[in-house]
Order: C-alpha cells, then structure tokens, then sequence
C-alpha cells in the first residue's frame, strides 16, 4: 500500500522544510523550487493547463475573429488585408501548434504558445497603422483586451507572459520610433499617443495580474505539499501502531492477533485455489527448566534466539508467529514436502547456535519438539480442524521423545525424530 493515494507524489523531509521556508517568504515573491518539487509542480500545472487551453483559446480565438465585424464599418477597404491576418496567418498559426503538440512536450509546446500570442497583438498593431482615429481606439482596446486575455485568462507562466508583454512593449516603441504616426492621424497627435499610454498601461497591469496568479498557483501548490506530508506522517504513524499491535514485544515476530486475521486469510485462499496449507506448532523442549536454571533473562533471550531462526529460515508463503510462551506457529502455504524442508532448516539453524541446555533431558543443547498438520481444505473444512490436528500433533510429538516433530495428513499420524 502507498504512503498516499496513488495520485499523490511522496515528499522528502527536505521537501516538506523547502515548501515551509518558501511558504514564510514575502507574499509577492514567486517561489523558486528545487528540480524534484519543480517536476511535480509542473505535472501538476500541465494537467491542469492542458485542458483548460482546450477551451480557452478556440474561445479566444473567435472572439478575436469576430472583430472583423467591427473592421467593416471602420475601413471597409482593409477587410481584405484584415482577413488574411486574423484567418491564414493567426488562426492557421493556432491550428497547427494545436496538430502538432500531441507529439511535442508540454515545455516545447508552451514556448510555441508564448511566439503565437505575440502575433495576436502583432497584428492588431499591423491594422491599427492603417485605421482612421476611430480605428485607433478601436485596434487599441483590441490590443488591450488581447494582453489582458494572455496575462490573466490564458494564464500563462509569468516568464512567458512578460517575453510576451515585453515584446508587445517592444513593437510599440519600434513602430513611434521609425514609422511614428500615420499621416492621416497627425492632426489627432494626442488621441494617438493616450492610447498608446492607455495600452502599455494595461499591459503592464495585466502583467502584474499574471505575476500574482502564478506566485499563488505556486504558493497553493506548496500548501498541498504540506499537506500531503502532513498526511504521509499521519499513515506512517498509523501504520506504526498498526504494526505494534501485530508484532511480539519480546521476539520481534507476528503476535497470536495477526495469526488469527493471517492463518484465516491463507486457510480462504487455500480452499478457493484447491491447494495444500501447513501449520506447524513449535514448542520448546523442556523450556520451563531452562527458564528455572539461566532466569528469566536468559530464557527470554532463548525466545529472541528462536524467533530469530524461524524468522531467517521461513521463506515466501511462510508466515512464523508467536503463539504464546514458548510456543511458536508457522503458516505454510504449500504441501507436507515444503513444511518437513523448513523443519529440516530451522533444526540446522538451531544446532548451529549450539544454545546450552543441560536441564534437558534429551539433548545438551536446546532443542524442539514440532506438530505439523497439513490438508488441501474445501468450502466443507474448518479452520479449527487445521488447528486442533497440527496442536494434537505436536502433542503427540512431545509424548513421543520430544526433539521430534509429528506429522498429521490424510488422518495418518507420522512420528519423525529431529536430525
């Protein structure tokens, strides 16, 4: 299971402290993001962007187009030069970035948009030298409401909208500094050049808009940022509890609660697959004595020492839990061969360790007695009946010699010393 939903990324420590000192700056300041945060920043910022310009920008567009309208009552005899600006070079311009950015990235096709919203107010400019003084205003509020729709409803990132802003600013001192004003409007100097003031006035403005919105889509992100880490801590402190309320104290392995919810779990999946499940019952020989003679610190030692071999031993499909006591269980999700070859490993590991035992009465060392039951249940068989076989097992193996394990299948009863 994931820290956080799977839509959510996971975040660092560094992460989580980088959002909070980014949050503590200056309102105004656009945050400045380290690469892992800027990635998911920008993953988040295109999948949100993305299909927001889908209808943007065709509404934009018309609404650009439907100036035309207003073109034949202003100078009918430019309609024509209008027309192959709007239509074959803008338009055509957005159709094609629109074609051709499914096989481009997001970074490259957000400069194409930044070069195509420059043409928007570029060609406004074109027509409004041309325009009589009623053209002039006209072309100017086009060129304003232009900027406004990139900066603020188009939204694009602020760097992009200030290449766009100070390009626009750009082509505007060209055009007084080498072409000036038209002839036909040196009479209205003034109406000329407070309209031009007017326009850079609102670009400038809508710049400021669009360096506010992206300083709090940035500053929003960051917020998720935290809470998203705050979430993390949250499943991560559950999972902790979760954890100690199924884990032994003292060994370290599964407690008897996570047996019951687990052996459940293996015995369902045993029945609706058809195949075989094991269960080993696992009591330490004569454990009170050795508890008798070393103390209660050595014999929980003994436990941690056993534990220790049942937890290195067991492989994938094999779940080794404290029962109680001294008394140990091992689910085996597989037949009588794979539950006797962990028998066979756990007593090499055991003899191994050579753990002195000499209150025993059948070894120097410390040894195990095992009850071993296994079955290929059906929707027919009981869980209890997989306990109670393996539990009577193992007490048939003690009454046997112990340092032994019984084997119960099939209704026959195996008796095998441990070597």
């Amino acid at each position: 299971m994931n820290p956080t939903p799977n839509s959510s990324p996971v975040f660092s420590a560094n992460d989580e402290q980088e959002a909070k000192n980014l949050l503590a700056a200056h309102f105004f300041i656009i945050p400045s993001l380290s690469p892992h945060l800027q990635r998911v920043y920008d993953k988040k910022y295109f999948a949100r962007k993305v299909p927001y310009e889908n209808y943007v920008l065709p509404i934009g567009l018309l609404i650009f187009l439907f100036y035309m309208v207003a073109e034949l009552t202003v100078k009918p005899e430019y309609v024509e030069l209008a027309l192959i600006l709007r239509i074959l070079v803008v338009s055509c311009l957005l159709l094609g970035i629109f074609i051709t950015r499914q096989f481009l990235s997001n970074h490259i096709n957000e400069k194409l948009y930044s070069f195509f919203s420059i043409s928007l107010p570029a060609t406004l400019m074109v027509l409004m030298h041309l325009a009589t003084s009623t053209g002039v205003i006209l072309y100017n509020s086009g060129i304003m409401l232009t900027m406004l729709f990139i900066n603020v409803v188009w939204q694009q990132r602020f760097l992009f909208a200030l290449f766009t802003s100070v390009s626009v600013l750009f082509l505007a001192i060209l055009n007084n500094l080498y072409i000036g004003i038209p002839e036909h409007l040196k009479d209205q100097e003034f109406v000329y050049y407070a309209n031009m003031f007017d326009m850079n006035m609102v670009i400038m403005m809508s710049l400021v808009a669009n360096y506010i919105i992206n300083s709090n889509l940035k500053r929003s992100f960051l917020k998720d940022v935290l809470i998203t880490c705050e979430q993390q801590h949250l499943y991560s402190a559950t999972k902790k509890i979760e954890k100690a309320s199924q884990v032994d104290g003292l060994t370290g392995l599964y407690n008897r609660k996570f047996f019951d919810a687990e052996f459940s779990s293996y015995f369902k999946r045993a029945v609706r697959n058809g195949s075989p499940i094991s269960l080993l019952f696992i009591d330490v020989d004569y454990f009170k004595k050795y508890n008798d003679h070393f103390g209660h610190q050595q014999g929980d030692k003994c436990l941690t020492d056993v534990a220790n071999v049942l937890q290195s031993e067991t492989r994938q499909g094999e779940v080794a839990c404290r029962y109680g006591g001294e008394e140990f269980v091992v689910i085996v999700s597989g037949d009588r061969y794979q539950s006797e070859q962990l028998i066979g490993r756990i007593q090499s590991a055991l003899s191994e360790m050579e753990i002195s035992h000499p209150k025993s009465e059948v070894n120097a060392n410390l040894t195990l007695s095992i009850g071993v039951c296994t079955m290929v249940p059906t929707i027919l068989s009981n869980e209890a009946d997989l306990i109670r076989c393996a539990d009577t097992a193992l007490y048939n193996a003690k009454h046997s010699g112990r340092n032994r394990f019984c084997h119960w299948y099939e209704g026959l009863s195996l008796v095998s010393p441990i070597v």
